[in-house]
């Protein structure tokens, strides 16, 4: 045993012998020198490609925008634009969209109105037009509107080829209601016809001959 002593003393000096502190890192588990867990750092999650940061959402309470709607019972501004067309039932063409206005005399005379290309359209929702008319002429209104505002008496004038006794000096706004029946067109001249118009009634803005459905509703005015 003395010489026992000194061997293993050597032995340890040169690392043979190690302690048991000095074991390898993989033991059993429960094992009194098993290693101390290992923490792995987290990843973070990869964004998809495209994807934005979310943004803090705004504080709430704050006052609404105000609506941009038209209000159609006030004034109509210069910048009002024709509502469009686009959606509803085109019936026919040319000559063949006079065929449903009543009576002969009244089909010739709305026939000679309009220029070449006249359209007969069927309206799936109500639309938006206007009148240019005499003072008290827009109370009892005919069967002639037209989607465009001309703010002067002498664009109107000219534009819808009005007649005489029409110097268009008011503006009305009106609802055509669905189902209504309508010819959309140009205006033909009319500046030959001096007896009935007026010199300057060249024509060539678009207008619009209710042929038949329920009574338009006045909804405001430009004045």
């Amino acid at each position: 045993m003395e010489i026992a002593k000194p061997l293993m003393s050597f032995l340890f000096a040169l690392g043979i012998l190690a302690l048991p502190t000095c074991l390898p890192n993989v033991v059993k588990v429960g094992s009194a020198f098993a290693a101390p867990p290992k923490f792995v750092k987290a990843k973070r999650p990869k964004s998809k490609p495209g994807s934005k940061a979310r943004k803090p959402s705004k504080a709430q309470g704050k006052s609404p925008k105000p609506s941009t709607a038209l209000n159609m019972q006030k004034s109509f501004s210069k910048a009002i634009k024709p509502q469009s067309l686009v959606g509803h039932q085109v019936l026919t063409r040319g000559p063949k969209a006079f065929q449903s206005v009543g009576s002969k005399v009244e089909r010739r005379r709305v026939r000679n109105a309009f220029a070449a290309g006249a359209m007969l359209i069927k309206l799936n929702k109500p639309i938006v037009v206007h009148r240019h008319h005499r003072d008290g002429g827009g109370s009892n209104p005919s069967r002639w509107f037209s989607r465009q505002i001309y703010m002067s008496t002498k664009g109107a004038e000219k534009f819808l080829a009005l007649p005489r006794g029409n110097d268009a000096t008011n503006r009305s706004a009106y609802l055509i209601p669905a189902g209504s029946v309508i010819i959309v067109g140009r205006a033909a001249s009319q500046a030959s016809n001096t007896r009935v118009f007026g010199p300057n009634a060249t024509g060539g803005g678009e207008q619009i001959y209710i042929v038949r459905g329920r009574r338009p509703i006045r909804i405001g005015t430009a004045d």
